[in-house]
């Protein structure tokens, strides 16, 4: 099964920080808070045994839903960590017709 390496995993967290970095209506402490939060939801969820971005992406929206409706871009940060998740859990097993496919059906379009 695939897992995120540490690499993969850091770049991970490299999107959400830079989304965060956006934000200049919250202060530094709230911010902290945020990435905590974040970092506590994602390590569990990329550590597991599964390689379905779907499910990933699902278990990403359920649970940090209110976080990423606070970025300015939602539908573009929720389409490069989807790209993202696609590349790194699924590599080249599939076609690229088969990720487009299942990444509209991931974000709900």
């Amino acid at each position: 099964m695939a897992h995120l390496s540490e690499r993969e995993l850091n770049e991970l967290f490299e999107l959400f920080e830079a989304e965060l970095r956006i934000l200049w209506n919250m202060d530094r402490l709230e911010k902290m808070k945020l990435r905590r939060r974040i970092r506590n939801v994602l390590w569990p969820i990329v550590n597991t045994q599964t390689v379905d971005p779907d499910l990933v992406m699902g278990a990403i929206k359920e649970k940090l839903g209110d976080v990423i409706r606070l970025f300015r871009d939602r539908n573009g940060f929720l389409e490069k960590l989807y790209d993202f998740l696609s590349d790194a859990l699924l590599g080249d097993v599939l076609s690229k017709y088969e990720r487009q496919k299942r990444k509209l059906r991931a974000l709900g379009c």
